[in-house]
């Protein structure tokens, strides 16, 4: 299985993900999603996978 990660390089959160798959070994493609944007059908996959609430999916602690 190879997973997708999808990275934002400005949040800490995000570049320790990516370090922890590196160090792992483990194959992952990366996904640039504020450059490349996730179309509707993507973000409806997450949702379903994920088994959250699309709510739960919404930064909290920035400034809109």
């Amino acid at each position: 299985m190879k997973y997708k990660l999808l990275h934002n390089p400005r949040c800490r959160k995000s570049r320790e993900g990516l370090e922890f798959l590196k160090g792992k070994k483990i194959e992952f493609e990366t996904i640039l999603y504020l450059a490349d944007q996730l179309n509707e059908k993507q973000i409806e996959e997450i949702i379903d996978k994920s088994e959250l609430n699309p709510i739960d999916l919404i930064r909290k602690q920035e400034k809109v």
